[in-house]
């Protein structure tokens, strides 16, 4: 029950179709916090200080055909700004339509002395994966986040195919968690999926790199989920049909 003293107040009103944000972990929290929004079928990225809205930049090659594609989460780097790289979800439309999780390069006021802007470079973007068909243009995941672990957990729909989700070495319908710790700060990617293996993967001792990959698996749609910043605990909402929801509570992986 919501409080009868709760106060519904719009804080910023320019941003279209905001699907997904995160907190640029700034060490100066007397400032107003910084927080980066992804405008889904723009594929623009802004940050929110206070009452003011910068652009960072737009994410090129997005496909925002269909009402789940588009630019769909962001995550920031938890070592800001010593590593100050943003990584996004989207769908991609450079050749066939893939699911992409990809990393640019911030620049600006990067540990926050003046305004807080900050800018990005398309042409810093590297692929961490891009190896996903995306064929149906619904269930796509779309959630990128860091746990306390400083890993990088991905949620990935099944691509409207069911049994799949059931088979570890295929990535949809899962929730990959990568180690993006090894990889280089130039480049464009994708590396192998040997250096994005962390250790304490549940999968490790499979011969498929891509099942190495893999957290927790056997998962229809999950759109979003966010993880304990204490325990690692990941909650998961995986979209269901027509009449219910499905929530998810997943302490370890497998």
């Amino acid at each position: 029950m919501i409080p009868t003293s709760f106060v519904d107040q719009s804080m910023v009103s320019s941003i279209d179709s905001p699907v997904g944000m995160a907190e640029v972990p700034d060490a100066l929290f007397h400032r107003p916090p910084r927080v980066v929004f992804v405008e889904q079928k723009t594929a623009r990225v802004r940050v929110v200080v206070g009452s003011n809205v910068f652009l960072m930049g737009t994410v090129p090659n997005v496909s925002g055909t269909g009402s789940e594609r588009g630019l769909l989460g962001i995550a920031v780097d938890p070592a800001w700004p010593t590593r100050p790289f943003i990584y996004v979800h989207y769908t991609d439309i450079r050749s066939v339509h893939y699911i992409t999780i990809s990393r640019f390069t911030v620049t600006g006021d990067l540990t926050f002395t003046t305004t807080g802007a900050l800018q990005f470079d398309p042409a810093s973007r590297y692929d961490l994966l891009k190896s996903l068909p995306d064929n149906a243009t619904n269930h796509n995941g779309g959630t990128v986040r860091f746990g306390p672990d400083r890993a990088l957990y991905v949620s990935l729909g099944e691509d409207g195919t069911f049994c799949p989700s059931q088979d570890i070495t295929f990535l949809g319908g899962k929730i990959p968690r990568l180690d993006v710790s090894r990889l280089p700060v130039t480049g464009t990617g994708p590396p192998p999926f040997a250096l994005l293996i962390p250790p304490g993967n549940p999968f490790v001792a499979q011969p498929d790199s891509g099942a190495m990959l893999v957290w927790t698996y056997g998962l229809r749609n999950p759109f979003r989920f966010s993880i304990d910043s204490q325990t690692g605990v990941l909650y998961i909402a995986d979209v269901g049909q027509d009449s219910w929801e499905e929530m998810d509570r997943v302490p370890t992986g497998a």
